[in-house]
């Protein structure tokens, strides 16, 4: 058996006897020995460290993948796989900085409607009677996030959960939706996409304090992602569901449909403005379209959609987000460009067939 002092006071304070592996793990992680939990760390490490990715006994520490690097005079020019953060029963559908820690939103796979918030690496922080946790983000101070399908069976709605401190608690479902999609923060409000389906109906709803919500926009519309360009909201969507047969893409300016493409089975999904202009993302086939001047910009024949649009404004680049047919292994590709017409591959093909989130830090620009 090994001693160990209160690592918090001078050495006159408790002594408590603990045994070598023990000793190494508080050793090996200062936090926990500065912790309620340095009288037994076996405890710490049975609820939480091995969710966390730490080790136990001599085995060592594995090393955590460094981060892509940040940009440092230009674009961003690498993508690491984090494989750490591997999870092979779910999909991460969103991501976000919450408290200081990257956290994921993810699809149930592991059961009907065990949607999950994942922190970095790999420990789970709240399961939700849920399809999925569909996104995640910042607003005013508090964080929130949309989930499919919620309460499911009881209730089975779109709803939006904000973090508390310590859980996630529901601030709003909608009286019919099903589906809650993309939340985005434009001027003082936060808002959120979703829709019913069967018959197909949807919209968006908005908030100024989180907890009283009104409705924005509805229609028999999907409305999917939005971006701020000014003053204007601009939201992507399609007729009659996001993609697929009968389905046809939509772009609206607020409230109002502001275009309408006549191409069958597809849809818009990823949007964003960039040097002044509107893009969206379109899903079967995948290709980037600038509505300004209702311009194809880049077609991605190998790619089946384009979930995900993201501007870095440090850099002046705007990517696009790539997924591969539903049965493949691998190939989602990531595309940019600095002017909007002239598009390159960002990386070589994912070792991964979907990406389907982008987020960038805004404190270090990863």
């Amino acid at each position: 058996m090994a001693q160990i002092k209160c690592p918090t006071c001078d050495g006159t304070g408790w002594v408590e006897q603990l045994d070598a592996d023990a000793l190494d793990y508080l050793r090996r992680y200062p936090d926990v020995a500065a912790s309620s939990f340095r009288t037994n760390p076996r405890a710490h490490y049975d609820q939480y460290g091995r969710d966390e990715g730490r080790t136990w006994g001599s085995a060592p520490t594995p090393p955590v993948p460094p981060g892509p690097p940040p940009p440092v005079g230009g674009e961003i020019r690498d993508f690491q796989r984090m494989a750490d953060c591997d999870n092979p029963v779910s999909i991460y559908f969103s991501s976000c900085k919450v408290d200081g820690k990257m956290h994921f939103g993810a699809y149930g796979l592991q059961g009907a409607y065990t949607a999950k918030i994942i922190r970095y690496p790999h420990a789970p922080v709240q399961e939700f009677l849920a399809e999925s946790v569909f996104d995640i983000c910042e607003f005013k101070g508090s964080w929130y996030c949309s989930l499919e399908h919620g309460g499911y069976p009881d209730i089975d709605r779109g709803m939006v959960m904000r973090w508390n401190g310590s859980k996630w608690v529901e601030v709003f479902h909608h009286p019919s939706w099903i589906l809650a999609f993309h939340l985005h923060v434009h001027g003082d409000h936060l808002y959120v996409t979703g829709s019913e389906w069967a018959p197909m109906h949807g919209g968006i709803w908005r908030t100024s304090n989180g907890v009283n919500w009104e409705q924005y926009a509805a229609s028999d519309y999907t409305y999917w992602d939005m971006a701020s360009g000014g003053t204007d909201l601009w939201t992507s969507g399609a007729y009659g569901g996001d993609y697929g047969p009968g389905c046809h893409p939509a772009v609206f300016r607020n409230r109002d449909l502001a275009w309408e493409s006549d191409e069958q089975g597809a849809g818009f999904l990823g949007i964003a403005t960039f040097r002044g202009k509107v893009y969206v993302g379109q899903a079967a086939p995948a290709k980037v379209i600038r509505i300004n001047d209702n311009k194809t910009v880049v077609n991605l024949p190998t790619q089946g959609k384009i979930p995900k649009l993201i501007v870095d404004d440090r850099c002046n680049t705007l990517y696009a987000i790539g997924c591969v047919a539903d049965e493949a292994t691998r190939g989602a590709e990531v595309w940019k460009t600095t002017d909007g017409d002239k598009w390159s591959l960002a990386l070589p093909p994912f070792s991964v067939p979907h990406l389907f989130h982008a987020y960038q830090d805004p404190a270090d620009g990863t």
